[in-house]
């Protein structure tokens, strides 16, 4: 007896908690990374008498100025937004996908899945992925010391970063860039 036939269909809650799972361990692997690469990204070596740093010099920069939690700086607001964007990534995949299918079969063509794809990209990114870049990069481009007490940063965290966007700028600021998100995320989720 083939094993497909006694496959039980994966319910929507647990395409959730796999979505957010796999995003809390990317989130946790890679903030790092991501942000050693903004800071070289915001670096001034392009002015006279700078050298550009290296990945690897400037990662070791960041620890001895600023401790090795600095690497992680952002990581709550990726967190709080990786959870809840891979989590409906995942369900709204499947959910697209389920709606696409050939109703006597139960299978999708590629085509749907594709377009299933493109759906899940545009969802996650208008309920996550924006917003949460926004404050993930204005919280990476603090450069302030943790080893400093004195030296306050202007954003304490991802929520008062939320809070001090929306006071100051308009709740529209967390949605600059949403079209080019859309399309970046959708052609990702359509070709996957």
């Amino acid at each position: 007896m083939s094993r497909s036939g006694n496959k039980k269909p994966v319910g929507f809650g647990t395409h959730i908690i796999a979505g957010g799972i796999a995003g809390a361990c990317e989130a946790l692997t890679c903030q790092p990374l991501d942000t050693i690469k903004v800071r070289m990204q915001l670096s001034r070596s392009g002015r006279a008498g700078t050298k550009a740093r290296g990945f690897i010099a400037t990662g070791a920069y960041i620890v001895k100025r600023e401790t090795p939690l600095a690497l992680y700086k952002g990581l709550g607001a990726v967190l709080s937004g990786i959870v809840p964007k891979m989590a409906i990534r995942f369900a709204s995949f499947e959910a697209y996908k389920k709606a696409l299918a050939d109703k006597e079969t139960g299978k999708t063509s590629v085509g749907g899945i594709f377009i299933a794809g493109l759906g899940a990209g545009i969802t996650e990114a208008v309920a996550v992925v924006t917003p949460m870049e926004v404050v993930k990069i204005r919280l990476q481009a603090q450069q302030h010391s943790l080893a400093d007490p004195l030296e306050a940063p202007r954003y304490r965290n991802a929520a008062h970063a939320v809070y001090t966007i929306v006071r100051e700028e308009g709740f529209a600021t967390l949605y600059r860039g949403v079209s080019l998100t859309a399309l970046r995320q959708a052609t990702n989720q359509g070709e996957s």
